[in-house]
């Protein structure tokens, strides 16, 4: 249940050799890792996967990079990859869902497309920085979306209708 992003390098790296160590088992779930590069597994094993929105955005981005086959589960993930990013890198790289399915025979719930996020930039219109209170990465819905500050619930807090539904409203696993 985390969001990172605006950052110069993976959102999420989970590796044995990494400073943030992680070792033998790993369950990434439920997490938000939008811009640039998503997810660098380097060396743990038994890694679980799922429920992410995973957005790399730039050339040489990739959203998932598995440098070992550590990826046990990865399924009901939304990896969408623009401004010449690619979904994975598996022993190669990946460009599409589709090769990334057929590489790692992983995702096959997976989807791929824009999670419609409410105001990810804010309203200043710059994603991050030090005006960063703003960025709103809650997902649109018709249902409604909130649209106060981020990790507030105040009274001034607003609830508001959106035009569209987010695929991701809804997609994780059922189970």
């Amino acid at each position: 249940n985390n969001l990172s992003y605006d950052n110069g390098g993976y959102n999420l790296n989970v590796s044995s050799w990494n400073t943030g160590w992680v070792q033998n088992n790993a369950l990434i779930e439920n997490n938000t890792l939008y811009g640039g590069n998503g997810l660098f597994l380097g060396n743990p094993v038994n890694i679980t996967n799922r429920n992410n929105i995973i957005w790399a955005s730039g050339s040489g981005k990739v959203c998932i990079r598995a440098e070992t086959p550590a990826l046990n589960v990865s399924d009901y993930n939304n990896l969408y990859a623009t401004d010449g990013a690619s979904v994975g890198y598996w022993i190669g790289t990946q460009e599409t869902l589709a090769d990334w399915q057929y590489a790692t025979k992983k995702d096959q719930a997976s989807f791929s497309a824009s999670p419609s996020f409410a105001d990810q930039d804010g309203n200043d219109d710059v994603l991050g920085g030090t005006n960063a209170w703003d960025d709103n990465f809650h997902l649109t819905s018709t249902a409604g979306s909130y649209t106060g500050l981020p990790f507030t619930a105040t009274t001034t807090a607003g609830f508001e209708t959106n035009l569209t539904t987010s695929l991701c409203v809804d997609a994780g696993d059922p189970a």
